[in-house]
């Protein structure tokens, strides 16, 4: 079960080392370690979120808070398991007086995906609930 101990992995001589393992439901490892397809749903997450505040800030929209509970769906494709399928579910307050109405709020969602380099760098099915 080599393959199942836990790493470290160096994201960046300021930042330091982030420490991850294989899910706890293979490995028995508890947490608070990092699994890869964890990470690669986070690093989704933040993508969208931060292309979503940058469209924002260039519309002069405040956005007070973003917070998000993505999911990924792991299932086989082809015999082979991938992540097929990632939800973003953010949660957005905007600043009294710059709340955009529903349809702008899905513009602007359409557009970060649309502008997120790793959305296009995946064949993952990505939604916004």
């Amino acid at each position: 079960m080599r393959a199942l101990r836990p790493f470290a992995v160096l994201v960046a001589a300021a930042l330091g080392v982030v420490t991850g393992a294989a899910a706890q439901s293979l490995a028995g490892i508890l947490k608070p370690r990092v699994d890869p397809e964890e990470a690669f749903v986070a690093s989704l997450s933040a993508c969208h979120m931060l292309t979503f505040l940058a469209i924002c800030a260039r519309r002069g929209i405040v956005v007070e808070r973003y917070e998000d509970n993505a999911i990924g769906l792991m299932k086989p494709q082809d015999r082979r398991l991938v992540i097929s399928d990632v939800t973003l579910r953010p949660r957005i307050e905007f600043a009294a007086g710059h709340e955009p109405d529903e349809a702008t709020i899905s513009k602007i969602h359409d557009q970060s995906h649309h502008d997120c380099f790793l959305a296009n760098s995946v064949k993952t099915v990505i939604t916004v609930e």
